[in-house]
């Protein structure tokens, strides 16, 4: 019998994870049952299990009993370690997979699979390795094989993919015969004679400066306004998809839809200026704000109790499904910092001088990181080749099996990945020019006293792309995405300074 990891009569600690999928081939009851049997066969004692069934293992992220069972071992429990059935139960994502389990060894915990027969020491290591990069290397390869076949019925069959927009519906189509015999059916968009005429009549309006109110007022396409906004930018109107042109047949033409999107910018303009909620509200910040944990847009609201004042603040949207513990940030207190440091920033031009300045020596450093990691990849490439040329020599001399074919052509995509990465790296950085940093003094003086809420507003969308912000100790941390005009460039720069 080989020898086992854990001591006779070892307490140990079991995870069980299964995906929910139909052609699952071990279910968490299914696990649970193997691994009490061999912990009776070797007498260990399963004190307790941890599962989380119907779980993805390509992330961390809502395996809660997971976290509880690493949790569990950083209190320093009895138990000798955990078992699972194979790595992939474990995780499916390379850099989770090595993290955790490196993280239980350290603390002295065994780490046993009770299928993937891995031999102690350092041979088992590698092998622990490889098996985990295979398992990545799986759900990366199934993922792209999904993306193609959607994109290959998108393009060549027009597929529709995803919410059928208002003012088309779905109509079968038979594209071929499956394996089994059976048809092959897919959706394609089509006009629908009640509605088309309404998104098209939506699109006329628009182009004559009418709000979104003023269109839902008169067709009720939607619970909310506001989906108007998504609506008049979709370009499955003109019949396109993803660049796939006549995707579909279009319920507006292309002047139509140009007029609109220009009525669009006029209307929301970046800076604000023009943008009715905006002009009116007195949270200025509103659309410039992001939360600095998870990176969503902050919005506005009040509370205000009987004989109190009313408290304003912005919090993160992901409040209102699962939160990422950012707390709410004072309108006030965020919206004075902002002006402080737009104040400081107007009274201090060669700051920000210096700061552009520094772009070429910090680019210096991303190329001398760039050929450091092309010697890498060009080193990575060369083993990848030795071992196929390994595998090609085995194949002439003893014949090929299916995991010899199996490896050939994991490698072969390695090598192909490798290469793509190579070229992603040799790619040229744009040139930028001088910013016009006097412009920030002269456009801003006359507003400079007695500011009202719109013009603060309007000022700081031309100099502000974006804040992060959260409240951490008491204290307003994250940065601010300052723009700089470019000179003879439309496009801007977008430095974040800290706040």
């Amino acid at each position: 019998m080989d020898e086992l990891p854990f001591p006779e009569g070892a307490r140990v600690v079991a995870y069980l994870r299964d995906s929910g999928g139909r052609e699952q081939d071990q279910s968490t009851l299914q696990q649970r049952e193997a691994i009490g049997r061999w912990c009776v066969e070797h007498g260990l004692i399963l004190s307790r299990v941890f599962e989380d069934a119907a779980r993805s293992g390509t992330k961390i992220a809502g395996r809660d009993n997971f976290i509880g069972m690493m949790d569990y071992f950083s209190n320093h429990p009895r138990e000798k370690g955990v078992i699972f059935w194979e790595l992939s139960r474990f995780s499916r994502d390379y850099n989770d997979c090595q993290y955790y389990l490196s993280d239980l060894r350290r603390q002295g915990f065994t780490v046993h699979s009770l299928t993937d027969n891995i031999p102690p020491g350092l041979d088992g290591q590698m092998l622990e390795s490889m098996k985990i990069w295979m398992n990545a290397k799986y759900i990366e390869d199934l993922k792209k094989n999904i993306k193609r076949g959607l994109r290959y019925i998108t393009d060549v069959h027009h597929a529709k993919l995803g919410v059928i927009p208002v003012g088309y519906h779905g109509e079968p189509k038979q594209i071929g015969t499956r394996r089994d015999g059976s048809p092959h059916i897919i959706n394609v968009l089509v006009p629908d004679p009640d509605t088309a005429p309404l998104v098209h009549k939506a699109f006329e309006m628009r182009s004559q400066g009418a709000t979104f109110m003023e269109i839902d007022a008169q067709l009720h396409l939607f619970k909310t306004i506001w989906a108007y906004s998504k609506m008049l930018k979709n370009l499955r109107y003109l019949g396109e998809y993803q660049g796939i042109e006549n995707y579909c047949e279009p319920i507006v033409d292309k002047q139509l839809f140009d007029e609109v999107q220009l009525v669009n910018k006029q209307h929301a303009s970046h800076f604000g200026i023009n943008h009715p909620r905006v002009s009116r509200s007195r949270f200025y910040l509103s659309g410039l704000i992001y939360c600095n944990r998870c990176g969503k847009r902050m919005y506005a609201n009040s509370t205000q109790h009987t004989g109190k004042p009313r408290y304003d603040y912005y919090i993160c949207t992901s409040g209102s499904t699962v939160s990422c513990g950012s707390k709410r940030i004072p309108k006030l207190e965020i919206e004075n910092l902002i002006l402080e440091k737009f104040r400081y920033m107007l009274m201090r031009p060669d700051t920000l001088r210096d700061l552009y300045d520094a772009i070429p020596k910090q680019q210096s450093n991303l190329n001398v990181e760039k050929e450091a990691n092309k010697d890498r990849i060009t080193a990575q490439i060369r083993v990848v080749k030795g071992q196929i040329t390994n595998i090609l020599k085995a194949i002439k001399d003893t014949g090929h099996s299916r995991s010899m074919l199996a490896d050939l052509q994991s490698l072969e995509g390695r090598q192909l990945e490798l290469e793509g990465q190579i070229v992603s790296l040799e790619m040229k950085p744009a040139k930028t020019k001088q910013p016009k940093f006097d412009d920030l003094i002269t456009q801003v003086e006359p507003y400079l006293k007695d500011l009202t809420d719109k013009e603060k507003g309007v000022i700081l969308r031309s100099f502000i792309d974006s804040i992060q912000v959260e409240k951490k100790d008491g204290i307003l941390i994250g940065a601010i995405g300052w723009i700089f005009r470019v000179d003879d460039n439309e496009e801007n720069i977008v430095i974040p300074l800290p706040l």
